[in-house]
């Protein structure tokens, strides 16, 4: 039982698994959410393995603990290095997330100290801070203005001579932006966007504050 338990854990590491519709419409929180079940996950793992040899460290007093909280460090660092082979992508973010877990199950069970619990809850609220930020970026923010560019290679600096469009997007959310090739086509003034030399597409906004967005995917469509 303990066996297939590990074994299901170490998929849900590992392999990728499709958002719902729900997660689409909110990818930062999504996004929050699924790095939260690094720290939980790593602390069921250290729940079991404490479980199991909790007893044999209490002989040897504190360094046996940490040794557990290194072997899991070292073993979160191979799901990591393993994900690339399975269609994600390894990050130190996740993998301070599985240190960060762990680490709370194993100083809470291994010390009754004050010092020690305190830093088991410093721990926990290490882990869950990146979610309760993004859940208050929620509310209360603004549309994003951003604007589309492309220029080809014979591009020559200037504003007119490139396709430029802006597009307002919601807050925290995913947006699909549609240009018909027609418009990038006819748009320098004075002649004809090379479409078979595209020299380049940026997508850029201009704020008085730092501003995170992502570019999943550009595609060409019929």
């Amino acid at each position: 039982m303990l066996a297939a338990l590990l074994i299901l854990i170490t998929a849900l590491l590992l392999f990728p698994f499709p958002y719902i519709s729900e997660a689409r419409s909110a990818p930062a929180l999504a996004n929050a959410l699924e790095n939260l079940g690094h720290p939980l996950t790593f602390g069921l793992i250290a729940w079991i393995a404490y479980e199991r040899f909790g007893t044999r460290f209490a002989r040897y007093g504190l360094p046996g603990p940490v040794f557990l909280m290194l072997a899991l460090a070292g073993f979160g660092a191979l799901t990591e290095l393993a994900q690339a082979y399975t269609g994600r992508d390894p990050t130190l973010e996740d993998w301070i997330g599985d240190v960060l877990g762990s680490g709370a199950v194993i100083l809470w069970r291994a010390s009754r100290q004050r010092l020690i619990r305190t830093l088991s809850v410093l721990c926990v609220a290490a882990a869950i801070a990146p979610l309760a930020f993004t859940l208050l970026s929620y509310p209360g923010s603004e549309p994003t203005a951003v604007t589309v560019r492309v220029h080809d290679r014979q591009h020559d600096g200037s504003f007119d001579d490139r396709f430029n469009r802006n597009f307002e997007l919601p807050p925290s959310s995913a947006s699909t932006l549609r240009i018909d090739l027609e418009d990038v086509h006819s748009s320098p003034a004075g002649r004809d966007m090379d479409l078979h030399h595209i020299a380049g597409v940026i997508v850029f906004a201009r704020t008085a504050g730092p501003l995170q967005f992502q570019v999943n995917a550009i595609r060409l469509e019929h």
